[in-house]
């Protein structure tokens, strides 16, 4: 199962990646707001 790595890591990156987008993003509030709502929602198992 050492294939599966890969992708696990990757699948971590992307949400620690996201969680660095939510809350540094110059974007509008909106889109700021819903990008912290889904990361704080996946690291919580919802």
């Amino acid at each position: 199962m050492a294939s599966e790595e890969p992708i696990e890591h990757s699948e971590n990156q992307f949400w620690e990646d996201a969680h660095k987008y939510a809350f540094t993003s110059g974007e509008e509030q909106f889109v700021s707001e819903i990008a912290y709502i889904m990361t704080t929602l996946h690291e919580e198992g919802n």
